[in-house]
């Protein structure tokens, strides 16, 4: 399966599951594929700035 097989999957679940089922999906996939603790690296990644900027729509790229 490649990429864009997992991005159609995405877009499907994103109206059929609920966020910590897509997560949990996806960690598990990510840990998988993925080398090392990789997938724990990016779950530990803190996005609470990142969506407060996103909710106030500040967020400058």
């Amino acid at each position: 399966m490649n990429i864009f097989d997992y991005l159609d999957d995405l877009q499907v679940e994103l109206f059929q599951k609920s966020v910590g089922e897509i997560e949990a999906k996806y960690y598990e996939l990510c840990s998988t594929v993925a080398e090392g603790n990789t997938a724990k690296r990016i779950d530990n990644i803190n996005l609470d700035n990142f969506q407060i900027q996103l909710k106030r729509g500040s967020l400058h790229c």
